[in-house]
């Protein structure tokens, strides 16, 4: 899985080095998308449906929307389906 990750670039939040808390890895929209192998479009969908419970949590700030890559990790996990059980 990690194929699917971004860079680490501070212009855009993700990591990058600096004074206080480490910074927590952010997702763009597409990225997101490509890491769960859906559509923007789809995951975008996702968070406008009601109740909003079937998408992955995300974070906006101003117009840009961005996932925390251990929202997206617990989404698939928390989404994982057991033969059997």
């Amino acid at each position: 899985m990690a194929s699917h990750l971004p860079r680490q670039n501070p212009a855009n939040g993700n990591g990058g080095s600096g004074a206080g808390s480490p910074r927590v890895p952010l997702l763009n929209e597409k990225e997101a998308a490509a890491l769960l192998g859906l559509s923007p479009a789809v995951l975008k969908a996702s968070r406008l449906k009601k109740p909003r419970c079937k998408g992955p949590k995300w974070v906006k700030f101003g117009r840009r929307v961005l996932y925390r890559l251990d929202d997206l990790e617990r989404f698939i996990e928390e989404n994982m389906v057991v033969p059997g059980v």
